[in-house]
């Protein structure tokens, strides 16, 4: 019995968020009780549905995703970083298959309203079937930009992305009523984080950070692509541009020689993207993510790194194994950049190591702003925000 098996694999899954601390509140909770996911995946598997997975349900022309039903874990992550309230008005950013604003519909209840916005026709059509086949009120859709809100239906309580940006877009901000709740993935640079700021005036104050990444904003507010294929080593280079590289020259030399030199630093798999990850993002213009092959239980291995990229040099961080400490992987002659990354590693062991999204704080100022930041802040400028990255002084 297909509804029998639905609803025992839907309260699994709410159980194992709960367990694994995902799901903090009682409301939240409530809502994907009540909400199951299934209507708004049709043709696909329960399993698969009620894993803790994302499913990709809209591509391209070139076969890219472009939409998808988000992981439950980073929806219940950003869904607690909202705080929705009963009679909360609430805009989202990116309408996927409906399931996010049937939760939040959930929460905010009759006297809420929920408006989803969405630039894809038929990411809002589907979406319609969606919500009208597991029976949700309370979700206006719309079909436009998302860079633009949704002026007509403002101002909001909260507001929500569920698709990624490197900027914040002044109509987030502006339809946002004061004391309001804006929630995002953003990428500062490179590796994306959802982010909860606090309207303050026109300023955003940081409240708090976690990792998480999506399918990137479409549109006139989508962020620049700055990765770059690599035929003969496999994978992709990315790099924001800040510093140029000749990929050509960086492809050859991964499938070439190389030699690992101590780093003297440890950290665990967390502390890679929540640790000196973002450290090195933020304090080295050469970062790149880049791939890497090696041997693994006797099978050769493409992996994802971290590291720095000039020119044609490139040296990357090899994840340690547990009780090892870092290596820096030099490529070719670049012994000057592999040396550059060990210092820069060291430097974030002797600042205490800290970990991101526990010691840092993002807030986001007008560009006309003049900021007085604290010793060791970095200023990032973008297009429409300038964003102030506070490490806590216990670590400077």
């Amino acid at each position: 019995m297909i509804g029998h098996d639905a609803a025992a694999l839907h309260q699994r899954l709410v159980d194992e968020l709960v367990s694994r601390k995902l799901i903090q509140t009682s409301a939240i909770e409530a809502a994907f009780r009540a909400v199951p996911r299934h209507p708004f995946l049709p043709g696909v598997a329960l399993d698969a549905i009620y894993s803790d997975e994302p499913v990709v349900t809209h591509y391209n022309s070139d076969r890219q995703p472009i939409s998808s039903s988000s992981q439950p874990a980073i929806m219940a992550i950003m869904l607690e970083m909202l705080a929705l309230k009963p009679g909360q008005r609430v805009l989202e950013i990116g309408a996927g298959t409906g399931y996010n604003a049937a939760l939040m519909a959930q929460v905010v209840g009759a006297a809420g309203s929920i408006v989803s916005i969405d630039i894809d026709e038929d990411v809002i059509a589907s979406a319609e079937d969606h919500l009208r086949a597991a029976e949700i009120a309370g979700v206006r859709l719309v079909l436009g930009d998302g860079a633009l809100g949704c002026a007509v239906f403002a101002p909001y309580d909260r507001v929500i992305l569920t698709v990624g940006a490197n900027d914040i877009a002044l109509a987030w901000r502006d339809q946002l009523v004061e004391g309001g709740l804006l929630v995002l993935p953003l990428s500062l640079r490179a590796t994306p984080r959802v982010f909860a700021f606090r309207r303050q005036s026109d300023t955003l104050m940081g409240v708090s950070a976690t990792m998480g990444g999506f399918m990137p904003l479409r549109g006139i507010g989508a962020p620049p692509e700055h990765s770059k294929a690599l035929p003969r080593a496999g994978g992709t280079l990315w790099t924001d541009g800040a510093v140029a590289v000749d990929v050509e020259a960086i492809d050859a030399l991964l499938g070439g020689a190389y030699r690992d030199l101590p780093t003297g630093v440890r950290s665990d798999v967390l502390g890679t993207w929540s640790g000196y990850a973002l450290w090195l993002e933020l304090t080295a213009p050469e970062f790149v993510h880049a791939p890497f092959r090696t041997d693994y239980d006797g099978k050769s291995v493409l992996k994802q790194a971290l590291g720095l990229a000039r020119d044609g040099q490139i040296a990357l961080i090899v994840p340690a194994r547990e009780g090892q400490s870092l290596m820096v992987r030099q490529f070719g002659g670049g012994e000057a950049l592999a040396l550059r990354l060990i210092e820069l590693l060291q430097a974030w062991q002797a600042a205490g190591s800290p970990r991101f999204e526990e010691d840092v704080v993002v807030s986001a100022y007008p560009l006309e702003m003049a900021i007085k930041a604290a010793p060791g802040s970095i200023r990032i400028v973008r297009q429409n925000m300038q964003y102030i990255v506070t490490i806590k002084e216990s670590y400077l």
